[in-house]
């Protein structure tokens, strides 16, 4: 089996209006597949029609590479929206009354998956109390339940603070990595995407404009090292020796592209200082997801 989720031509609108239009997407097992798109795009309809919670206007899904949807959903844990939690519950009350809806999910397990998301040692504490971040964890604990071979994450870290989005995509890194997950993203904070996934889809207003995947953002020949110094002339000399004069460009009187040695920053910049030049600032620079998505969007910024 190479795909787990295959949608084909799936369709849905509201009233004449299209909120997802013949949509085309591939998630390969082992994927964490970032679905990006602006607010209102279509992510969370196009999840709720591949869990079941929304009826197709026209189009077919495929799951673990079969049409039997009912069986395979059962295969599929996941987030859409905001947990679904009871506030005046711990997170082991919230998992026991969860688990009784989980076919052959036991005690043991929940206790697991609590000790999993790190909200073992907050026994007596009740949900209300917790941070956005903590109920994202429970939230991602009680989607656990049933053992899932694939989970479904619908914006995981929107509002989170800066420690909570660590410890969510610490969590999301986790699950694929060791526990075998297939993790599917919906989110259009890019700069946390990135982190985190293997390959991409860009929806806009309803339609999938694009499929990707890391290593083609990565394998672009628009990298370069920039590099930022008094003595760009002095920089220019020195670099021919480490590569040819056309790798090299000076932007203006204090900055030098370098189109080489992309992956070898540190040796450039030790080059640099060995020969006595004083480099105020080096990096990497080029396309990056950001870059990739506002060009394949047309210049428009999630």
């Amino acid at each position: 089996m190479e795909y787990v989720i295959q949608t084909k031509g799936l369709t849905k609108s509201y009233g004449g209006i299209m909120a997802v239009s013949h949509v085309n997407i591939n998630v390969k097992q082992g994927d964490i597949y970032g679905f990006i798109g602006k607010n209102g795009a279509g992510k969370t309809t196009f999840l709720r029609m591949v869990l079941g919670l929304a009826a197709p206007t026209s189009g077919e899904i495929a799951l673990f590479e079969s049409k039997e949807l009912g069986a395979q959903r059962n295969k599929i844990g996941s987030i859409i929206e905001t947990p679904a939690l009871f506030p005046f519950m711990t997170a082991r009350e919230n998992m026991e009354a969860q688990r009784r809806l989980v076919p052959g999910a036991t005690k043991e397990d929940a206790a697991e998956l609590i000790k999993l998301v790190g909200l073992d040692n907050d026994k007596k504490k009740k949900v209300k109390n917790y941070s956005l971040g903590m109920k994202q964890r429970l939230g991602i604990a009680v989607a656990l339940l049933g053992k899932p071979e694939v989970l479904l994450l619908d914006e995981p870290v929107n509002g989170l603070d800066p420690m909570g989005i660590i410890e969510i995509r610490e969590l999301i890194l986790k699950l694929n990595k060791e526990n075998g997950i297939t993790i599917l993203i919906s989110s259009h904070i890019l700069g946390e995407l990135s982190k985190l996934a293997t390959r991409y889809g860009i929806i806009d207003r309803g339609v999938l404009i694009k499929e990707f995947t890391n290593a083609e953002i990565e394998s672009g020949n628009n990298r370069y090292i920039q590099i930022k110094s008094k003595e760009p002339q002095r920089v220019q000399e020195i670099l021919t020796h480490l590569t040819t004069p056309d790798k090299i460009v000076i932007r203006d009187q204090n900055t030098i592209l370098l189109y080489d040695y992309v992956d070898r920053s540190a040796q450039v910049n030790r080059e640099l200082a060995l020969q006595g030049v004083c480099v105020d600032e080096i990096s990497v620079q080029g396309e990056d997801l950001e870059s990739f998505f506002v060009e394949t969007m047309g210049g428009m910024k999630a």
